[in-house]
């Protein structure tokens, strides 16, 4: 696989995203993940996590300067519909 870089957003709650995760870091990807909850902290963990606690309050400006400066090839995330999820999609695509 080429060396790419995944940003996780909030996932369903299983571990699966972390597997995921995992799995493509130890392919050689880069891998993060920004945890909104507890629910992401308790699947997710502290593994390459930055927290978020605030909500939608500053979100979008969080996110645009996280996309910059981490340059992910695929955001993933579960429930495009969630509002978190439509920051991230409406910043990724600006």
């Amino acid at each position: 696989m080429l060396n790419r870089s995944f940003l996780f957003l909030p996932g369903h709650a299983s571990i699966f995203h972390r597997r995921l995760g995992e799995q493509l870091a130890a392919s050689g990807s880069t891998v993060a993940k920004l945890n909104f909850c507890g629910g992401d902290l308790r699947f997710w963990g502290e593994w390459q996590a930055g927290d978020w606690p605030h909500g939608l309050n500053g979100l979008a400006e969080m996110l645009r300067v996280e996309l910059m400066r981490r340059q992910p090839s695929a955001i993933v995330l579960y429930g495009d519909m969630r509002p978190i999820h439509q920051v991230a999609i409406t910043e990724a695509k600006a």
